[in-house]
């Protein structure tokens, strides 16, 4: 009986949390209990302490679907004991910094920075693709235009800035404030932004995305805890939700990567621009640590508003 108490703890902690964020907005460290609560120091014990954050408020409607009892369970966790870790991952994912020899080569060249916020891809000589909640909030823009920049890298640390001279955001995102937000959101969050002047490097392709289940994702962003340094990401496509359009992974990411390009290699060194990372969505208990990554398919409609976005018919 107690485990079974023990095993519905996370559903409720989960349940609590949607109910909090819905209703409040925000959302602090949460204690769940068990049911059935007694005074007995043993039960006491079973309590659990969840923190869930996120840079994507729209992500919470999205959290409901994240299995908590397998991630207490899973190999997903992230220890202070690096030792430990190692030994517990069974899923093959990726996360590595990119040296300063690569940087400066396709796939990683692409790769830029948002005003220190949130990372972008090359899309042609003088845009860029990147996340919609990176630049406007669904009521607002977050940087006013005339102090956006975009980071071209230049070495591990190293940015060319560039200043923006238009940002393009669908209407869809625009109508998603405050409580508004919810998966149809997500769908929807996407910008391009133009160079005022050409940068001169290769970019990436806007692709409809093939991905799927069980898929591997793969993409570069700048993560703030990482100090400017720009970090390859890869890990399978854990679920698809939203009419598949997005995706649900576990990649090793923090705050700072939403807005980096999904990519895929076209061949003869060309690599296409097939999703953009949405949301970083962190869950905490204790000393473990789990990571989720939503991601936004490109469908063949957003591919070819992007195109036009960027001033061609086809890209």
């Amino acid at each position: 009986m107690l485990r079974r108490q023990q095993n519905r703890a996370p559903f409720v902690a989960a349940t609590f949390i949607l109910f909090h964020l819905l209703v409040f907005g925000e959302i602090k460290t949460i204690n769940a209990l068990p049911l059935n609560t007694s005074s007995s120091i043993e039960e006491e014990e079973l309590q659990l302490s969840w923190d869930i954050s996120t840079d994507n408020v729209a992500a919470y409607s999205v959290i409901p679907m994240l299995d908590l009892e397998s991630l207490m369970e899973g190999p997903s966790a992230t220890e202070s004991n690096p030792s430990r870790r190692k030994r517990s991952l069974k899923v093959e994912r990726v996360f590595k910094a990119v040296s300063s020899s690569d940087i400066r080569s396709l796939p990683y060249y692409a790769a830029v920075r948002i005003s220190n916020l949130c990372s972008g891809t090359l899309i042609s000589d003088s845009h860029v693709l990147t996340a919609a909640h990176c630049v406007h909030d669904g009521r607002n823009y977050n940087v006013k235009l005339s102090k956006l920049r975009v980071g071209l890298p230049r070495g591990v640390g190293k940015f060319s800035w560039k200043k923006v001279s238009q940002i393009h955001i669908s209407k869809a995102w625009k109508k998603s404030k405050g409580s508004r937000r919810n998966k149809a959101s997500l769908d929807a969050d996407y910008a391009v932004l133009k160079l005022k002047h050409s940068h001169g490097q290769k970019y990436f392709k806007p692709q409809a995305s093939k991905d799927r289940l069980k898929s591997t994702i793969r993409f570069n962003g700048y993560p703030r805890n990482k100090v400017g340094a720009l970090w390859h990401s890869s890990c399978p496509v854990e679920k698809v939700v939203h009419y598949e359009r997005l995706f649900l992974s576990r990649c090793s990411v923090s705050k700072g990567s939403s807005g980096s390009g999904v990519y895929e290699s076209l061949g003869l060194g060309e690599y296409g621009v097939t999703g953009v990372v949405s949301a970083i969505v962190t869950v905490r208990n204790g000393k473990y640590a789990y990571s989720y990554t939503i991601t936004n398919k490109l469908t063949a409609a957003k591919v070819r508003r992007i195109c036009r976005w960027a001033g061609r018919n086809n890209c």
